[in-house]
């Protein structure tokens, strides 16, 4: 359907973006992508507007579209940033302004308030880790402006009581595009590439390797592992990833900027972490028909449906998570029925169309 009619003025979608590091695509950044991509295939013209120079910046503008960098320094709130928006803004108004991040929550919500022309502002909440008293304070800054948005969408449906009554919130599940399962060739093919023995059962992990996202605890789990054949591999960088005492059944792949030629090689795709939306790594996973053990932990309920479409234990729970493993690793049925039905359940809640009708909706094009 396209989203507008012949002579009728381009609708111009503005995402502002609060980037994760600078030199590489994470989930969040892969997620905006995917969802900029469907919305030029509907005919909008989607843009976007980053803090400082990086990947996501690259990538899309390599791809034909529009880009700005505001050139902010790293400051946690940037000031110089708000005049660079009100300035750009006025010279091209927006049809939407949709903010991703707090930094972008925060310095979009100011836009308005001081009279940006902006026709509506949609904010998303990819995620709340209060890892520090600083991100605690930005976060709590967040949520208190949430008001001044039209509308707040969050990856993560348990962040939702934290937010103010009056605020308009509402879950919106991140999503990618579908494709086929994987293939017994794609397997072997990752396997050759990572150098993994094809009769090796693997474990593996994506994403930044780090103590927050469960590295340390899938670490001592391969560590007090007995069985010969499993393998645990950790696709990402971080500071884990430096570690010196690394057991033999343990690879460090570093950053892979292909999942597609790195999940096929696994026999069972970790979720480890320990604060989560909903993982597009998870996702990944499922839409490739692997079996999936996450922890519990914020929206991943939505997708793994303990003991039907993958296996839920508790986060910081090495015992549970090195059971699981050994479950998925003495059953070939096991493995294979979870598998299908994590690929069943991704098909009907996670490709990219729901996704993108409901930020239709909340940006009132729908």
């Amino acid at each position: 359907m396209e989203a507008r009619s012949p002579g009728q003025a381009p609708i111009r979608v503005v995402h502002l973006v609060d980037v994760m590091g600078t030199a590489k695509l994470w989930g969040k950044e892969r997620a905006i992508a995917t969802l900029m991509e469907r919305q030029r295939q509907a005919g909008l013209v989607p843009q976007l507007v980053t803090f400082t120079a990086n990947a996501l910046v690259d990538t899309l503008a390599a791809a034909g579209y529009r880009t700005a960098v505001l050139g902010s320094r790293k400051r946690r709130v940037p000031v110089g940033a708000f005049a660079s928006l009100m300035r750009l803004l006025r010279a091209e108004p927006a049809t939407v302004l949709h903010t991703h991040g707090y930094k972008a929550n925060i310095v979009g919500r100011a836009a308005r308030a001081a009279g940006a022309p902006i026709g509506r502002l949609v904010a998303t909440v990819h995620g709340m880790n209060d890892e520090t008293l600083a991100l605690t304070f930005y976060h709590r800054l967040d949520r208190w402006s949430a008001p001044l948005s039209h509308a707040v969408a969050l990856a993560d449906a348990s962040l939702a009581p934290s937010f103010p009554r009056s605020a308009r919130v509402g879950f919106v599940a991140n999503a990618i595009p579908n494709r086929a399962a994987f293939t017994a060739a794609e397997r072997d093919a990752a396997r050759r590439r990572f150098n993994l023995a094809g009769d090796a059962f693997v474990v593996g992990l994506l994403g930044r390797v780090t103590a927050a996202k469960g590295a340390l605890d899938a670490l001592a789990v391969a560590r007090a592992c007995r069985d010969p054949r499993i393998v645990f591999v950790f696709a990402g960088d971080g500071e884990v990833a430096l570690r010196a005492d690394v057991p033999e059944n343990v690879r460090f792949l570093g950053y892979v900027e292909n999942s597609d030629g790195y999940l096929p090689a696994l026999d069972v795709y970790l979720q480890a972490s320990h604060f989560e939306g909903l993982s597009l790594a998870l996702l990944e996973a499922m839409r490739g028909g692997l079996a999936c053990i996450a922890t519990d932990v914020g929206s991943t309920d939505r997708a793994i449906d303990d003991g039907r479409t993958g296996l839920l234990v508790p986060a910081h729970d090495r015992v549970k998570i090195a059971e699981a493993i050994e479950r998925l690793a003495a059953s070939d049925d096991d493995r294979t029925r979870l598998a299908a039905a994590a690929r069943n359940r991704f098909i009907t809640d996670f490709t990219i169309e729901p996704h993108y009708r409901a930020y239709q909706e909340l940006y009132g094009l729908s």
